[in-house]
Parts: C-alpha cells; sequence; structure tokens
C-alpha cells in the first residue's frame, strides 16, 4: 500500500467541464455545504418570520435535503475518479436515502407542532431549531463518502480517527481497517456510528487519496 498522501487541492482553479480528470477540491464541497446551509437558514427565516407553517417548511427542506444529497453523492464519486456530472445515479441514492430520513424528519415536524422549540410566550427557539437542522446537513457527508467508497472498489480503505473525543465505535472502525471498498461496515457521518452525522473520522483510500474530512463538513456551521 502506498505510505504517501494525496491531499484534495484546496483552490478549484479552473472549473471548465467536468470530466474524467475532474475532481472536487476541499473549497468546492466547503461552498456546497455553505450554500446548502444558507438555504435552510432562509427556509427557518420565513418560519419565524413570514409566517411559513412548520409543515411547510420541512416540506421544503425535504426537497433542499434531496438535492443536496444527489450532489454529495456526485462529489464523493467524482473525488473518487468518476469525473462525470451529477446524473440519475446521484439522484436515484438520494432518494433511497431520503426514504431513510423520512421517519426523522416527522419527528422534527411534530416537535415543531407540539412546541418543543417554542418557548413559553410562544417564540420559536431558533438556535434549538437550527441546530436540529444542521444534523441533516451534516448527513450529507455520510453520502459522499459513501460513493467515494462504492467509486473506488477494488481499492481499500483506512478509518482515520478525527481529532475529536470518539464514541466506541468509531477506534475499533479504525484498528480493524483496512478495509475493502465492499467490506466498509460504515461511513463516517452516515449516522451509522455511535457519533451519529457528527463524526470527526474520515477515510483514506489505500493509495494515499483521503475523503472530505469533518473540517470541511462543519465549517457549514458559520
Amino acid at each position: 500500500m502506498a505510505t504517501g498522501v494525496t491531499e484534495i487541492p484546496t483552490s478549484s482553479g479552473s472549473m471548465g467541464q467536468e470530466s474524467k480528470a475532474f475532481r472536487p477540491t476541499r473549497e468546492m464541497y466547503a461552498r456546497f455545504l455553505q450554500r446548502t446551509t444558507r438555504q435552510a437558514q432562509s427556509l427557518l427565516t420565513r418560519y419565524v418570520i413570514d409566517n411559513l407553517t412548520a409543515d411547510a417548511m420541512i416540506g421544503l427542506f425535504r426537497k433542499l435535503l434531496e438535492r443536496a444529497h444527489a450532489r454529495a453523492a456526485a462529489y464523493g464519486r467524482q473525488l473518487a475518479g468518476d469525473g462525470r456530472a451529477l446524473n440519475e445515479s446521484d439522484r436515484a441514492l438520494a432518494r433511497v436515502i431520503m426514504l431513510g430520513q423520512d421517519d426523522h424528519l416527522r419527528a422534527f415536524l411534530a416537535d415543531l407542532q407540539r412546541g418543543r422549540y417554542t418557548d413559553a410566550n410562544g417564540i420559536p427557539k431558533v438556535r434549538a431549531i437550527r441546530a436540529r437542522i444542521d444534523l441533516y446537513i451534516d448527513r450529507l457527508r455520510g453520502t459522499t463518502n459513501q460513493t467515494f467508497v462504492a467509486a473506488s472498489y477494488p481499492h481499500y480503505f483506512h478509518w482515520r480517527l478525527g481529532e475529536a473525543e470518539h464514541c466506541e465505535d468509531c477506534p475499533r472502525l479504525a484498528a480493524e481497517g483496512p478495509y475493502r471498498a465492499d467490506r466498509l461496515p460504515a461511513f463516517p457521518g452516515d449516522g451509522s456510528t455511535r457519533c451519529l452525522t457528527q463524526c470527526h473520522c474520515y477515510l483514506e483510500r489505500d493509495d494515499g487519496l483521503i475523503g472530505f474530512r469533518n473540517t470541511e463538513a462543519m465549517s457549514n456551521a458559520g
């Protein structure tokens, strides 16, 4: 296995047309997350100020997330070396992922409607709502990691521990690697570890290519 580390470039340079040579940069991925966060915050503003109903906000948020998961899927496989533009396979994966998110979104809606996020004066608790919204946006990195791995077969992957206090799952996943692309039991940020979508770990391919780290994912916090 290669011992060198292939870092993703930090600036995008000339975008041009996506091709087999196209590989998203850290800067591009951070901008994508920041843009998605701004769009979600706009929905929250409409809910708080413009009397958008909770049901309408969650419905629009779901559509936003589905589009974002499709883009996240494209970024993951493009990072792996498949430079094709966003396509129907990315959108199909996003639809499947959102089916898995629907119960969580329904619970979010129920909490909004029964007043969990409203104070004694009927004022929405904006910071708490935003924190819950951010958890869904953090989940995008799980999708990116999933397609990064799938498009890398038959490469092997190391689960690398990030700089954080770790849950019980992540040190075990790091110790048991490396994993062939089709044998990785979880993806950082996909919600399947005990740290859920707030995982600080990242993946390193056997040729040294490093996936997007939590530092990029968490840059959406603003």
